[in-house]
């Protein structure tokens, strides 16, 4: 994707395909993590430990330097001869001490026999989380490279997925990674392809390629997850939607049922698109909204999926003019909140005792949310029975959620923690730590860490603040309470991009409130939190994170 884009970016300025492209250094994956060896998180890929592995062994990581390698390759040659070259910067050895060639060595032996000069004819994706790439070998034959990209089949926690390829006349040859070959089951010329994170190679007679990418993007798959990637979504009228995007090669269509309500859906190969599931359940501020259905999809070839989506969603009201720091101040009395009612508590150390965590007057909080053109306004007030403060000598900007009384805000400025394969953070996310401000929990401007931020290409690029202007210029006003504290957060539009302060925007919101009641603590351990999912916490679980609306 990024070779097009870069190739799409030169052709725009001029320079076609007779200029050439080297990656003179990429990849560089470590395959090993061993500090008893002298190896610290940024050694090995055999750079440091110069002989090889103590005993020969053909471990998970071996197999996946190895995999990762021959797709990088594989991807490059789809825009061979432009893309001359990609160095992945691997050093010596290739080879461990009983002479025995590691798996990385053997890789450009295996593409230097079957894609010795190719011809990329078309890419193949048949389901989510399956890439191929079928191309024309120098005698005119098909050469197909097959693989899956799923997380928990790399981290060898599921095996992968298979695919039935409905072949017309004779299979295809199928040889592995090593170029050995494999034998696939097949019936009436269905071929079950066991897929791996390694590619597999299918290898037709002169002639076959355009019938091998025909078959392939035809194929049916079983346990590769959906062909379609789900979003469910509140609109700013109050209604629900289901946003479909199609990760196939091929048209699909057929019927998504939610509740007994079935509505007819259509998406072309690579497309979206979206379809209203539900009518309004309202868009009052202060109220939180849930969420929680089964969407099954059952698709013209028969095949059926199934969606549980579980969420919660509430509006955020604008504000004609900018809130005033002050939390006591009257014009926040206008603003709808909303309670923090989930307990998260942290299983006890051995040997210490239970904690125990919400009975009454232990912790009371609510949350109030709006914005305008300009600015994120928030507003936390909490009843507190016991405000625990930091001893002095403990004190660190970066780590304020040792204190009593820190709020984790979280963002999802994209909305998709539930539909987002990544496991924690993406490339969206924020993390913004806030607590008093001085060792003696004294009313006046309150502390500011950004501990997760979005990837800066998404947020201002090398212009995108740092963590010490987030400090400086994301705004926090702390007050000591009678009965607990309370606080006013400003977030300006540049410190949450790619959040767009517009009517309609949704994003994820998530807030967690630390609770501290031993002294001989250094860390509190129970809080209340903003979650879907009860007694959870929302540390690092976009996919609990409630789903804001800006509304008018």
């Amino acid at each position: 994707m990024e070779t097009q884009r870069l190739l799409d970016l030169m052709k725009k300025y001029g320079y076609g395909a007779e200029t050439p492209l080297d990656y003179t250094e990429g990849f560089n994956q470590n395959d090993l993590w061993l500090p008893e060896w002298g190896l610290g998180a940024n050694g090995c890929n055999y750079d440091v430990y110069l002989s090889g592995r103590p005993s020969y062994d053909t471990g998970w990581r071996e197999f996946l330097q190895s995999a990762w390698i021959a797709r990088t390759y594989i991807i490059c040659l789809k825009y061979w001869p432009q893309v001359r070259s990609f160095n992945i910067w691997l050093s010596r050895p290739y080879l461990d001490q009983y002479f025995a060639p590691l798996y990385a060595a053997k890789v450009p032996n295996t593409l230097g026999h079957l894609l010795g000069n190719p011809k990329f004819k078309a890419n193949i994706q048949p389901a989510a989380g399956i890439r191929g790439y079928v191309f024309e070998d120098e005698q005119g034959r098909g050469v197909a490279a097959l693989w899956c990209a799923i997380d928990k089949v790399e981290e060898g926690l599921e095996r992968g997925p298979v695919v039935q390829v409905a072949f017309k006349g004779k299979l295809p040859e199928f040889i592995d990674l090593m170029g050995n070959p494999r034998k696939v089951e097949s019936k009436k010329s269905v071929a079950a392809i066991q897929l791996t994170p390694a590619p597999l190679f299918l290898r037709t007679e002169k002639g076959g390629a355009d019938k091998l990418i025909a078959a392939l993007n035809q194929a049916e798959v079983e346990g590769a997850g959906l062909a379609l990637k789900v979003d469910i979504l509140p609109t700013l009228g109050g209604a629900i939607e289901a946003s479909l995007v199609n990760q196939t090669n091929r048209p699909l269509h057929g019927d998504l049922s939610v509740a007994g309500t079935k509505t007819a859906f259509e998406t072309a190969p690579q497309g979206s698109a979206v379809y209203p599931i539900q009518e309004s359940q309202g868009t009052e501020p202060g109220k939180l909204y849930l969420w929680k259905q089964s969407v099954d999809f059952k698709f013209a070839s028969g095949r059926t999926d199934k969606v549980a989506w579980d969420m919660a969603y509430f509006y955020v009201p604008h504000t004609a003019a900018a809130l005033p720091l002050d939390p006591a101040a009257p014009q926040w009395e206008a603003i709808a909140s909303i309670p923090l009612t989930n307990w998260f508590v942290h299983e006890p150390q051995p040997g210490q005792a239970p904690v125990k965590a919400g009975y009454p007057g232990d912790l009371e909080a609510k949350f109030q949310l709006a914005w305008d053109k300009d600015n994120l306004y928030l507003r936390i007030s909490a009843k507190d029975d016991q405000f625990v403060l930091t001893e002095a000598s403990k004190w660190n900007d970066r780590v304020l959620y040792m204190h009593d009384g820190c709020a984790e805000v979280y963002l999802d400025a994209g909305a998709n923690g539930r539909s987002n394969s990544v496991n924690g953070f993406d490339l969206d996310d924020y993390r913004f730590d806030f607590s008093m401000g001085t060792p003696e929990g004294a009313t006046g401007p309150g502390k500011v860490f950004r501990f997760a931020e979005a990837f800066h290409q998404l947020a201002g690029g090398i212009d995108m603040p740092t963590k010490a202007d987030a400090a400086k210029n994301v705004t926090c006003q702390f007050q000591r309470t009678a009965d607990g504290y309370a606080y006013v957060m400003i977030f300006p539009q540049r410190y949450i991009e790619p959040l767009r302060l517009e009517k309609g925007f949704r994003a994820g919101f998530g807030l967690f409130l630390h609770d501290k009641y031993d002294p001989k603590m250094d860390y509190p351990n129970k809080g209340l939190s903003l979650a879907t999912e009860p007694g959870a916490a929302c540390d690092r679980r976009p996919d609990l994170w409630p789903i804001l609306i800006l509304k008018d």
